[in-house]
């Protein structure tokens, strides 16, 4: 016999006549079993190694058990999840879901799983310490000849990309909201020019639709006498450069307004691939400039033809300007500091006192006490007459550099600076009210008036100006109250009254609607008779948190604000139900 090699590389015995030996052939199919094996565990060693060199997560389950616990696991699965080859092995893969993951997405792939079909879907799963992860899964089932026998499932770790795109959306919806509620019009133009977005804020100012403009090119609304200007910027701006350009563009109705428009190049940017255009409507700017313009060729022409003409021009603008100065910041009617300057004035003052307790000051609060009576008598000339006296008599009794203003109606104040004590103020307040007391002549009348004035010095002050005058108007008030004709020093209490009296006020007209107050009826006896000849109906309020109002207390509140009306109609009922009531009895 000789020993041949065969086409698959193999050796082969023959005998003489030519024939395969059936000795050798039983060996060699043996060496060939031991072959194969042998390469089949290489293969098998091979795929471990890629399995376990994949940065996939990958895990192997056994679908032929009930459970279908993890029989493999790779490394990139235990650095994804945190958990050990040895906490995972025998258990089911759900043991890395919570309560947030999605029951829909899981009833599908349960059913994928039922009938053996691949499925990809993505969960949000936990690792070992708890954390939440995003999971990109992707079950695949394996067959062998009894059936379905494993499913393998690869899993991406895709948190950071969906946090991103979560990121992404909410900044869109943030930039969309902030550009929806822009009082710009805000555009996205195509590196053509062509128009991809409007802003809602187009149909207020230019009057088209949201939709209108949407794929046209912005160029044919543009002004002719304008577009040349427009095309060379929007070539610098393809070149990279932000522009701001002014120019006419169309409205809805073919009226030419004038924009202003800053451009940036975004056609690179992920996210916009735009040119975003801030545009605003600056008509009415242009045509103050166009008018300011010709004012300003009309006074060119007149300092060529005479010069002196220019300087009474010149000299009539700065009176002008000086008058409207003078009169966005003074009472027209007796020249007095109105309330805007005079609340600047005493916020320099509250700064000089923070910064130097040595420059005092004080606010006074005048109000007349009986000025309506003056008007609806004599008339508003009569009145008004009566306030310009008035502020003549104030001015004549303060200092050069104290401020004196009219609030408005009959109501004045004073701004005392650089005072060394409350007394000072005080003084003042005092030759005040004895020069208003002084009789006044107007219209052959002599007119009898008095003020009530409240004071507060820099050691009460608030910390800002409004709130100042506001305690001299308490105090003011509280003047009033005290019998008119006088003055009274602001103190924090006085505050905290208002206060209470305006919640008093508040429970009154509650009270009121609500029916709370109590009708208590005092009889009243004849003298001569020693009869009873009537009741008087008394108004009671038990407050439900402090108890019985006493009657001296809400009355005068219900006087001053008109709630006395109500009042009345409630106790005018009250008695009279009662009064029928008695009499079906009798």
């Amino acid at each position: 016999m000789r020993n041949f090699r065969d086409a698959a590389g193999g050796y082969r015995w023959l005998n003489w006549q030519g024939r395969i030996d059936p000795e050798s052939e039983r060996i060699y199919a043996s060496a060939r079993d031991v072959s194969q094996q042998k390469a089949a565990e290489s293969t098998l060693r091979l795929q471990e190694r890629a399995l376990a060199a994949a940065s996939n997560g990958i895990v192997i389950v056994d679908a032929r058990q009930d459970d279908q616990p993890v029989i493999y696991c790779n490394p990139a699965f235990e650095q994804i999840s945190g958990y050990r080859a040895d906490e995972v092995l025998g258990k089911n893969c759900r043991f890395l879901q919570g309560p947030e993951t999605n029951t829909a997405s899981l009833d599908e792939l349960r059913a994928a799983l039922r009938i053996g079909a691949p499925y990809q879907l993505v969960l949000r799963n936990h690792r070992q310490d708890g954390t939440p992860f995003w999971n990109d899964l992707t079950i695949a089932p394996i067959h062998d000849d009894k059936g379905l026998s494993h499913f393998v499932g690869v899993q991406t770790d895709v948190t950071d990309k969906l946090e991103a795109q979560l990121a992404l959306a909410r900044n869109e919806a943030r930039y969309r909201s902030l550009i929806q509620g822009s009082s710009d019009i805000v555009t996205l133009l195509s590196g053509e020019g062509v128009i991809l977005y409007q802003s809602p804020a187009l149909a207020r100012i230019l009057g088209y639709g949201d939709q209108d403009l949407i794929g046209s090119s912005a160029f044919e609304y543009v002004h002719p006498d304008d577009l040349p200007g427009v095309q060379e910027q929007f070539v610098q701006l393809l070149q990279g450069r932000d522009c701001t350009l002014s120019y006419r563009f169309r409205d809805a109705v073919g009226d030419w307004r004038w924009l202003e428009s800053t451009a940036a190049n975004l056609l690179s940017e992920e996210h916009v691939e735009a040119i975003v255009v801030n545009s605003r409507d600056i008509s009415e700017r242009k045509e103050a400039e166009a008018t300011l313009k010709a004012l300003n060729d009309s006074l060119d022409a007149r300092v060529k033809a005479r010069t002196r003409d220019l300087e009474d021009m010149t000299t009539a603008l700065e009176k002008a300007n000086a008058q409207l100065l003078h009169d966005a910041f003074h009472d027209p009617l007796t020249g007095l500091a109105n309330r805007a300057l005079f609340l600047d004035r005493v916020g320099v003052a509250l700064e000089r006192a923070k910064r130097n307790a040595r420059n005092g000051f004080a606010v006074l609060y005048l109000d007349f006490d009986r000025f309506k009576v003056v008007n609806d008598s004599l008339g508003h000339a009569a009145g008004d007459a009566l306030l310009i006296e008035v502020a003549t008599r104030l001015r004549a009794c303060v200092r050069p550099g104290d401020t004196v203003a009219r609030l408005g109606g009959d109501e004045f104040t004073v701004l005392l600076e650089d005072l060394d004590t409350v007394e000072a103020a005080v003084e003042t307040a005092e030759r005040l009210g004895r020069e208003l007391r002084k009789p006044l002549e107007l219209g052959g009348r002599a007119l009898h008036v008095s003020a009530s004035i409240g004071v507060v010095s820099s050691e009460h002050a608030s910390a800002r100006a409004e709130d100042v005058v506001r305690d001299a108007d308490i105090a003011m008030y509280r003047a009033k109250a005290l019998g008119k004709a006088t003055y009274q020093l602001f103190t924090p209490q006085m505050r905290e009254r208002a206060l209470a009296v305006m919640t008093l006020e508040h429970d009154l007209r509650r009270a009121i609607r609500a029916g709370e107050l109590q009708v208590h009826y005092q009889p009243i006896v004849s003298v001569e008779t020693g009869r009873l000849s009537g009741f008087e109906a008394l108004a009671r309020w038990p407050h439900p948190e402090h108890g019985m109002i006493s009657p001296a207390e809400f009355i005068p509140i219900a006087e001053e604000t008109g709630l006395i009306v109500d009042l009345d109609r409630l106790v005018l009922e009250t008695a009279c139900r009662q009064v029928a009531l008695w009499q079906a009895e009798h």
